[in-house]
């Protein structure tokens, strides 16, 4: 997975640098795609948030004026959030029936806890 890891970073900093220089929905569609990727290479929501901060560390280390960085980190924030999408789609699809399932698994401990007490 480090390989993995470590070309997502690549491709990671590169869509979210060009995010920053245009705002279009076309390089913010790179995040979601990045997202997709991400996920279907088992990585996690902490990584992709190892991603994003890593790849402002870079992107700061290039010096951008102050006056840009507030800017550039609510635009970076919009793009973290897009590359989280999947995840959260991905996990509200499973949400409900593994509830579903908890609460039907539940009710029937009760019944055999409560049939055995008897």
């Amino acid at each position: 997975m480090g390989q993995v890891l470590h070309d997502l970073s690549l491709l990671y900093v590169e869509g979210l640098l060009a995010y920053l220089l245009d705002g279009s929905e076309r390089t913010l569609l790179r995040a979601n795609e990045l997202g997709r990727q991400a996920l279907a290479n088992g990585l996690g929501v902490l990584d992709m948030v190892v991603m994003h901060h890593s790849s402002l560390d870079r992107l700061d280390a290039d010096n951008n004026p102050a006056h840009k960085v507030n800017l550039k980190h609510r635009a970076a924030a919009e793009f973290l959030s897009e590359a989280l999408s999947p995840f959260e789609s991905h996990t509200r699809v499973f949400a409900m029936p593994r509830k579903q399932w908890r609460e039907s698994y539940d009710s029937r401990q009760w019944y055999v806890t409560s049939y055995e007490h008897h």
